[in-house]
């Protein structure tokens, strides 16, 4: 789910049921990607649109149709998502399928019992598509001249204002959610992974946990570009920073860090460390504490502060710069993070495709099961559902 904080991007305060086109062209930037076999639904307050929610269609029977069964656990599941937003009064549907539409639309009985179900819950379908075979139609036109019988041509939806305008913004929707690769060559990549080795078996110098993080904080002050030219100029710190992955504990810290600046303060000091101090065992145990704290509310989405959205899109934007120089565990590891920063978003379709490639679950990742069990639940957190706190799309983030 995406949740879309304070007023909506400009185009969608301006759509109605009658302006589909534009709503159809809006629904692949609202979700970052477009959707196959899914039900994609708009859920609106009164006239603003507050969430955008996508969810698995279930596959049909032989004959076309869908299961009582599988209507009602679909219903169910779309239910479960919904609960948190107390907010929503009513819905725009699209179903994403791969056939074009014929006489009986694909998808109708699953569309019939969601709308009964939404509507036991003060929810109200204010407009419903298909989409399949580079068609679209209503599910039921407002007017006897709306739809042609084989649809409207998909293609035409790019001359729509809403695509313009999002566009313009920098949007640009994959085909499919991002399934964790990047196929850009890195320079220096035996060089960099020949490091990773060395500093993972102990013959490269030791790092503490403050000097790592202080690399990482070098780059969350610059721009993403200038940050990920540095690394590609210097394997030898890409290959450190790579080899830092492995340490769940340091990337759990390098989250909160991103999310907020002033986390860099309380990084204990550590043998080797300026200013360490054996015999003040008490001021480093505070230090320690401090920043456990602070990790562990950003991660389960409990902090009271607002994440700085720019740091943290900045790390995203050097994260995928990074997945080519990775691989095995600093892989797993990376993508994880990657998929906690689309769940703090409020991508949570994003975030489990993510999880879901990078194997953190499979290996016991503490931040992936964490992510894996909040999702599992429908929790988002409380900033998402907080229009001055929540991530906005397009303002300083480039989509991977």
């Amino acid at each position: 789910m995406t949740r879309h904080p304070a007023s909506p991007e400009p185009t969608t305060d301006r759509l109605s049921v009658s302006d589909s086109p534009n709503v159809l062209a809006l629904v692949p930037h609202l979700l970052g990607f477009e959707p196959e076999r899914s039900l994609a639904l708009l859920l609106l307050s009164g006239r603003r649109l507050v969430a955008t929610l996508r969810v698995d269609l279930p596959r049909p029977q032989r004959d076309g149709t869908t299961s009582e069964a599988d209507c009602l656990d679909f219903s169910a599941r779309v239910g479960r998502l919904l609960d948190p937003l107390v907010d929503v009064d009513g819905a725009l549907l699209v179903a994403y399928g791969e056939s074009p539409p014929g006489r009986d639309l694909p998808h109708s009985d699953v569309l019939e019992h969601l709308g009964v179900s939404l509507a036991l819950t003060g929810v109200s379908v204010a407009g419903a598509w298909y989409v399949g075979g580079s068609r679209w139609l209503h599910y039921a036109c407002p007017r006897p001249t709306c739809c042609p019988a084989a649809g409207h041509s998909v293609d035409a939806l790019l001359g729509t204002e809403a695509n313009a305008e999002m566009t313009f913004r920098g949007s640009a929707p994959k085909v499919g959610v991002w399934d964790g690769t990047n196929t850009q060559p890195w320079p220096g990549l035996d060089d960099v992974r020949r490091g990773v080795r060395g500093h993972l078996d102990g013959s490269r110098s030791r790092y503490t946990l403050r000097q790592l993080l202080g690399r990482w904080e070098l780059l969350l002050q610059m721009p993403a570009a200038e940050a990920v030219a540095g690394l590609k100029a210097d394997p030898d710190l890409t290959a450190t920073l790579v080899a830092s992955l492995h340490r769940y504990q340091l990337r759990n810290m390098l989250v909160s860090m991103a999310a907020d600046a002033s986390g860099y303060a309380d990084i204990p000091r550590e043998e080797g460390d300026l200013g360490y101090d054996p015999d003040d065992i008490g001021s480093l145990m505070a230090d320690s504490h401090r920043l456990a704290e602070r990790a562990v509310r950003f991660i389960t989405g409990q902090a009271e502060v607002a994440p700085d959205w720019r740091r943290m899109d900045r790390l995203w934007d050097i994260g995928y710069a990074l997945v080519p120089a990775t691989e095995g565990r600093d892989r797993s590891s990376l993508l994880t993070m990657m998929a906690w920063m689309e769940w703090a978003r409020g991508r949570s379709t994003a975030s489990k495709a993510l999880l879901e490639c990078g194997g953190g679950v499979d290996r016991q990742d503490d931040l992936a099961l964490i992510a894996t069990t909040m999702m599992n639940r429908g929790e988002f957190a409380t900033w998402v559902q907080d229009r001055s706190r929540a991530w906005r799309p397009m303002e300083e983030h480039k989509a991977a």
